[in-house]
């Protein structure tokens, strides 16, 4: 049995789903993005889209979307040779696919770097330590 049918047989594809809508309509009352409703039709039609979602809803990093996390995740972008494009309000424009996963992938801190070699990563697991300041 693979896993996203397990998920789809005791339902929680479904609440996968649910979740991420809440976290899609959460974004369109930020009123930080231009063209969210890409974020919506790919999330439609790419179930592992709903997993990312979950994920940043459980992060909550959109809730402090502003000028400097903005600058953060134009300088994150470059890991991926990508430009983040914003408009003369300083909103985030999504135009197209390639857009929607990088937004994604910046708002939740895809891009890692490890404490004791100091390697780059990238990966959307991890566990946020409220502590962190104890690691020196």
């Amino acid at each position: 049995l693979q896993k996203r049918q397990f998920e789809t047989l005791v339902g929680l594809a479904e609440d996968f789903h649910t979740e991420a809508l809440s976290v899609v309509e959460e974004l369109r009352r930020m009123d930080k993005f231009v063209g969210i409703d890409l974020v919506s039709h790919a999330m439609e039609s790419n179930t592992a889209m709903h997993k990312k979602l979950v994920r940043l809803k459980k992060l909550k990093n959109y809730a402090a979307l502003d000028h400097k996390m903005i600058n953060n995740m134009k300088k994150a972008a470059k890991t991926e040779k990508y430009k983040l494009k914003l408009n003369k309000e300083g909103k985030i424009i999504i135009e197209n696919t390639k857009d929607v996963d990088m937004v994604i992938k910046l708002l939740c801190d895809y891009y890692k770097q490890g404490v004791v070699t100091g390697k780059n990563y990238g990966t959307y697991s991890g566990k946020y330590f409220a502590n962190a300041d104890n690691l020196d």
